[in-house]
């Protein structure tokens, strides 16, 4: 069994798995913004006893899997994280501010997901293949979702992590389809996944 964290009166083993988006997709992190924002993320989680897994990153957003308590209150850490680093990277990186404008780093939305559906492994294979160039391929079945990436991983994952890493349009596209509407894509190769 895996080690599970206690207190007093309990035991518990909470994974989370948070992406971040750049607010209006902005190409902005490279490798020491994303290193500094880690740094960050350390200094905080703290305070909340939130505990920092494992940390990745692409040019417009990052994922983020920790472990926290059942006690933390995960919206007021998120916000309290996305408001110090935005606030942090921007004055220490000034190149920022040309591709953003007013004070926001961040977008308002964030995506957390439990891991409770996918091994701690699986979200950890994944949120270390983002970044790979050419990485991932996903293809949606009935009750489930296989994973394919170019690090020749292969596993399954719950529907609910399955939202966001499909995500939300390929999903609304593929009930569309089933109620039998017409949905267009603009990229073919979506099209091409739901068939």
């Amino acid at each position: 069994m895996k080690n599970l964290d206690n207190n007093g009166h309990s035991v518990y083993l909470m994974y989370y798995h948070l992406i971040l988006v750049v607010k209006y997709r902005r190409k902005v992190i490279d490798d020491a913004i994303s290193n500094r924002g880690k740094e960050i993320f350390r200094y905080i989680a703290d305070n909340y006893g939130i505990t920092l897994e494992e940390w990745n990153h692409d040019v417009d957003h990052v994922h983020i899997m920790f472990r926290a308590q059942p006690k933390t209150e995960l919206s007021k850490f998120i916000n309290a994280y996305k408001s110090a680093s935005s606030r942090l990277l921007k004055k220490e990186y000034p190149g920022i501010r040309k591709k953003l404008w007013k004070e926001a780093f961040w977008s308002q939305s964030f995506c957390l997901l439990t891991t409770g559906g996918a091994s701690v492994e699986t979200v950890r294979q994944y949120i270390e293949s983002k970044g790979e160039r050419g990485c991932g391929t996903w293809h949606i079945s009935t009750g489930s979702i296989r994973i394919k990436t170019s690090r020749n991983y292969s596993g399954r994952l719950s529907d609910a992590a399955a939202l966001y890493i499909t995500g939300c349009c390929r999903i609304k596209r593929q009930l569309m389809r089933k109620k039998g509407r017409s949905c267009r894509s603009r990229r073919p190769d979506i099209r091409r996944s739901l068939s």
